[in-house]
């Protein structure tokens, strides 16, 4: 039995998870779509990326990268980015990789072959920008929007809210030297009072709400 294009859609949206952008996500269902008319399944491996995990995949093939006091160095694996964490678009919810499945959904097809080339040409046809068109570094699942805005897609958090946009901002604060908790997603005290010397420190309202301008600041 061929995998249907519900199937293929669900497993993407929970790849790419809560923090990709809105119109980054629209795309990616569309290309799901439109490959699907032509019997090429692609499904969504990946989507926004904390920095973490950007810093454990930054670490594979190199004996030693250190992040935030962590050592994600693993040189038994081969090196899959040349991209550190705060630096890829994927931490900002403006990237997506993909794969091609064979007809039952039961395999991953790595091949870059014709449907796989198709596949990125639907993606640019839709705003993507391909990574196998990069002339140093070629990365063949990756599709990127990075002249969209990654504020326009994040809310206004206050203390009280959970969920990944506030680890989104402690790993933010974490970046720019104000926050040195753990990155788990519940805005308390520490992290609204990390919140309230950044916003000082950079000439806003230190109301320890984040809003459009805080996050711009952040990622200035």
């Amino acid at each position: 039995m061929s995998v249907t294009l519900e199937t293929l859609i669900d497993r993407s949206i929970t790849n790419m998870k809560e923090g990709i952008h809105p119109t980054v996500k629209e795309a990616a269902i569309e290309l799901i779509k439109r490959a699907f008319k032509e019997n090429i399944y692609v499904l969504i491996t990946s989507g926004y990326r904390s920095m973490e995990e950007q810093a454990v995949l930054y670490g594979q093939g190199r004996q030693s990268y250190v992040y935030n006091g962590k050592d994600y160095g693993d040189p038994s694996k081969p090196i899959v980015t040349q991209v550190k964490p705060g630096k890829s678009n994927h931490n900002f919810g403006l990237a997506i990789d993909f794969v091609l499945l064979s007809d039952d959904g039961n395999r991953a097809i790595w091949d870059v072959n014709d449907n796989w080339i198709r596949a990125a040409n639907m993606g640019k046809e839709l705003g993507f920008k391909w990574g196998g068109d990069w002339t140093s570094f070629k990365d063949y699942p990756h599709l990127e929007m990075k002249d969209l805005n990654p504020n326009s897609s994040r809310p206004m958090l206050r203390m009280g809210d959970t969920g990944e946009f506030v680890k989104q901002l402690q790993e933010a604060l974490t970046r720019v030297g104000f926050f040195t908790g753990k990155c788990d997603g519940i805005f308390g005290e520490q992290t609204r009072q990390a919140l309230i010397n950044f916003q000082k420190a950079n000439n806003l309202s230190a109301d320890g709400i984040a809003g459009p301008n805080t996050w711009e600041a952040l990622e200035r």
